[in-house]
C-alpha cells in the first residue's frame, strides 16, 4: 500500500463541514434568506482568496452555511389540522405491520375537510401521516382509502422521537377505528408504489408455499420481503435485547447482503469482454429489483441508492476512489434531503458501508489463504464484524442497549442472514416445485439457528449494558475508530517503506 492509497478522499473535506452545518441547524432557527446571503458572500470571498490559506477556511465556511441554509428551508411544515375530526382521502405508502390491535403504516393525505358536512370544501394537503388501522380492516400498500377520524399531533413535548418524525415529514397521527372507513379502492394507483405492492404480494405468496414453522416463517418474511406482520412481541423484544433488531427490518444491511452476494455470483464475468460493464449493470438492476420486491419503503430506497453508488465505486481499483464515491453519494443525498442526517436508517446504512470500505481490506489481507471457499467465509465474517462495529454506537444511541456480545455474535447472525436472503430471493425468482422441500429445510434450519443465537445473546446479561449512550459518547466512539484506522494505515505504510529500504540495501 502506498501513500497515494491512504491519502484522504477529497469529499472528506466537504462532508465534515456539510454535516456540521446540518447539525447546527437543529439548534438554531434563523431566516434562510439571511444565511443564504451569507453563504453567497462567503463563496465569493473564498473564490477571490483561493490562492491563500484563508480561502480554504472560507470555502469550508461556505459549505457549512450552504447546508445550514438548505436544512432550514427543507424542514417540513404541516398543513393538516391538529386535534380536529376530519374526513380525508389518502393512499397507503407502506406495507402495514401488526402491533396488537393496530396495523401500523404510513399514508399520504391528498385531500381533507374538517367538517362533517358533505358539502364542505375539500382542501389539498399532500402530506404524510402515521396511520394506525384497526385489524378489522384489510389494508395494503398502494390502496387508496377515504376515512374519518381525529387528527392528532405525533408529539407535543419536543422529544427526540418527535423531532425525528418531523424531520421525516410526519407531524400527525390518526387511528382508523371500526365504522370510520368510508371507501376503499385496492391498487388503483399506477405509480411505482403500485408495482412494488404487486410484486411484494406475489413474493409473499411464493414464500407461503415453503414449509416453515411459525417462527422461521416470521423471520424469513421479515428479512426477505420486509413483511413483519408475523413477528411476535416476544421475538421483537428478544432481538432488541440482543442488539439484532435491525436484522428484522429491511434496510441497508439487507441491501448490502444482496450487493455482496450478487458480486460474488457474478465474480467471473469481468474475465470476458465487456464483462465488468455487464456485471455492474446486472448488480445495480438486482439491487433495485430487491428494493421493489420489499415494497420500496423510504429506508430501502435510500439504501439501494447508496448501494448503487457503492457498486460504481467497486468498479474502480482504488480504495481511495471507493471511499470518495461513498462520501460523495452521502453529500449528494444530504443536499437533496438534509433531513437524512437525523434519520437512523440513512446513518446506519452509511456507517455500515463506510466501515466495510475502511476496515475490510486491512482485516482480510492478513487472513487471506489459498483456499477460495475459506476466503469467502472469512470475508463474510469480516464484513459482518466491520458492519457491526461501525453501527454499534448509533444502535446504542437510538435503541438503548449496548450488547457487547453482539460484536461477537453479530457476524454469525449476518452469516445466517446471507443464507436466508439469498435462498429466499432465489425461491421467489424461481419457485421450482421439485426443490421446495430442499429450500424449506435449509431456510428453516438457518432461521432457527439465527433465532437460537439471538436468544442466547439476549440471555447473556453480563454482556448487555442497558441505557442510551449520549451524543458525545457516539462522537467519542467514532473518534476512536478513526484514530484506529489512521494508526493501521500509518503502521502498514511505514512497514512497507521499511521493507522496501531493506530490499534495496541487499542490492
Amino acid at each position: 500500500m502506498n501513500s497515494h492509497e491512504t491519502s484522504p478522499a477529497p469529499f472528506v473535506k466537504i462532508i465534515l463541514p456539510a454535516m456540521a452545518g446540518l447539525a447546527l441547524s437543529a439548534f438554531f432557527d434563523t431566516n434562510p434568506f439571511i444565511t443564504g446571503s451569507a453563504c453567497l458572500a462567503t463563496m465569493a470571498a473564498a473564490w477571490i482568496l483561493q490562492k491563500h490559506e484563508a480561502g480554504s477556511i472560507l470555502a469550508w465556511a461556505s459549505i457549512l452555511l450552504f447546508f445550514f441554509t438548505i436544512s432550514e428551508a427543507a424542514t417540513p411544515k404541516s398543513r393538516l389540522p391538529y386535534g380536529e375530526y376530519v374526513t380525508a382521502v389518502a393512499q397507503i405508502d407502506e406495507q402495514p405491520s401488526v402491533r396488537g390491535r393496530w396495523q401500523r403504516t404510513s399514508a399520504t393525505v391528498g385531500y381533507y375537510k374538517t367538517a362533517k358536512d358533505d358539502n364542505a370544501p375539500w382542501l389539498s394537503a399532500d402530506e404524510s401521516i402515521q396511520l394506525y388501522v384497526d385489524t378489522c380492516y384489510i389494508v395494503h400498500q398502494g390502496m387508496q382509502i377515504a376515512f374519518r377520524g381525529w387528527m392528532n399531533a405525533i408529539d407535543t413535548t419536543g422529544s427526540s422521537y418527535g423531532n425525528l418524525m418531523r424531520r421525516r415529514g410526519f407531524h400527525r397521527r390518526l387511528y382508523l377505528t371500526p365504522g370510520n372507513m368510508l371507501k376503499e379502492a385496492q391498487y388503483v394507483s399506477t405509480t411505482p408504489v403500485y408495482y412494488a405492492s404487486q410484486l411484494h404480494s406475489k413474493a409473499a405468496q411464493r414464500l407461503d408455499r415453503l414449509t416453515l414453522d411459525n417462527e422461521s416463517h416470521a423471520v424469513v418474511s421479515a428479512m426477505v420481503i420486509g413483511d413483519r406482520r408475523f413477528i411476535s412481541n416476544e421475538m421483537r423484544q428478544t432481538y432488541n435485547k440482543s442488539g439484532s433488531a435491525h436484522i428484522l427490518a429491511v434496510s441497508g444491511l439487507h441491501v448490502g447482503i444482496v450487493f455482496l452476494l450478487i458480486n460474488l455470483l457474478l465474480y467471473l464475468l469481468p474475465t470476458f469482454r465487456y464483462g465488468h460493464i455487464v456485471k455492474n449493470s446486472m448488480a445495480i438492476l438486482c439491487i433495485w429489483l430487491y428494493a421493489l420486491t420489499t415494497g420500496m419503503s423510504p429506508s430501502v430506497i435510500r439504501a439501494a441508492t447508496m448501494a448503487s453508488f457503492a457498486q460504481l465505486a467497486l468498479a474502480t481499483s482504488s480504495q481511495r476512489n471507493t471511499m470518495n464515491i461513498i462520501l460523495g453519494t452521502a453529500v449528494v443525498m444530504l443536499a437533496l434531503n438534509p433531513n437524512y442526517l437525523s434519520d437512523p436508517s440513512f446513518l446506519l446504512s452509511f456507517s455500515a458501508v463506510l466501515a466495510i470500505v475502511i476496515f475490510y481490506r486491512h482485516l482480510f489481507d492478513p487472513l487471506r489463504s489459498r483456499r477460495k471457499l475459506l476466503n469467502i467465509v472469512t470475508g463474510a465474517i469480516i464484513v459482518g464484524f466491520a458492519a457491526t462495529v461501525g453501527t454499534a454506537p448509533l444502535v446504542s444511541y437510538w435503541f438503548g442497549n449496548s450488547p457487547i456480545i453482539g460484536i461477537l455474535t453479530g457476524p454469525l447472525v449476518i452469516m445466517t442472514a446471507y443464507v436466508i436472503v439469498l435462498l429466499g430471493m432465489i425461491w421467489i425468482i424461481a419457485p421450482i416445485g421439485i426443490l421446495q422441500n430442499t429450500f424449506s429445510v435449509i431456510l428453516d434450519t438457518a432461521a432457527n439457528l439465527q433465532n437460537r443465537i439471538v436468544e442466547w445473546s439476549a440471555a447473556q446479561q453480563w454482556a448487555i449494558f442497558e441505557g442510551h449512550i449520549s451524543l458525545a459518547g457516539v462522537f467519542l466512539c467514532y473518534a476512536v475508530l478513526v484514530i484506529s484506522y489512521i494508526t493501521i494505515c500509518s503502521t502498514r505504510h511505514y512497514t512497507t517503506i521499511s521493507q522496501n529500504v531493506t530490499k534495496r540495501s541487499k542490492f
